[in-house]
């Protein structure tokens, strides 16, 4: 009675692992694909010249937030207020950009740093994530030598419907300006979550 019991609980353990035998292995999930820009919000990044207010749907589909600019000495203050909460305030802003995607995505604040120069300002980026109930950075991933993910840019950047489009001076390590420049195109990936990211196109 013991060897049959045996033998009944190896076959039963073995089940699953024939059952596997034969098929196909398990196939990647396709990631998703990028999206397109809807409309934009100042996609030029011009300068921040003046202090202003706009009612926008940032936190969601229905949600009425204030993104309210104050002009600084030392660049801008760009907060998102909702129901009198804070839900983002970032200072030292040269730029300000609003990626919208319709209702495939909450839109993406994109950020340029007071304190560029010749070689650009640093670019960032943020959305909102519902699951959290708060601003969260969106990364830039592109492949160098494996894959590089940052959460800041250096360079000229545009909004366009493909993206973000980034020119970025180059020159020598210690040149004191730029002999040339490179320019490279971001598409914006959806993730599961609530934060997608910034994707280099190829």
């Amino acid at each position: 009675m013991r060897a049959r019991g045996l033998r009944l609980g190896w076959i039963a353990l073995l089940m699953p692992l024939l059952a596997g035998c034969g098929s196909g292995a398990p196939q990647a999930p396709t990631p998703p694909p990028a999206l397109a820009v809807a409309s934009s919000l100042f996609p030029t990044f011009p300068k921040i010249a003046a202090s202003s207010s706009r009612t926008i749907a940032l936190s969601g589909s229905h949600s009425r937030d204030q993104l309210l600019v104050t002009q600084g000495v030392s660049g801008a203050t760009v907060q998102v207020l909702s129901g009198g909460r804070t839900l983002l305030r970032r200072t030292g802003v040269h730029a300000l950009a609003v990626a919208f995607f319709g209702a495939r995505h909450l839109p993406v604040l994109l950020f340029e740093a007071a304190g560029g120069s010749v070689w650009g300002y640093p670019l960032s980026a943020a959305t909102y994530d519902p699951s959290l109930h708060a601003f969260e950075p969106v990364a830039f991933v592109h492949p160098v030598g494996g894959l590089l993910v940052t959460s800041e840019l250096q360079g000229f950047a545009q909004l366009t419907p493909q993206g973000v489009t980034l020119v970025s001076p180059t020159g020598p390590g210690a040149a004191k300006a730029p002999t040339g420049e490179s320019t490279t195109r971001w598409v914006y990936r959806a993730h599961l979550g609530g934060v997608g990211e910034w994707l280099r196109a190829h």
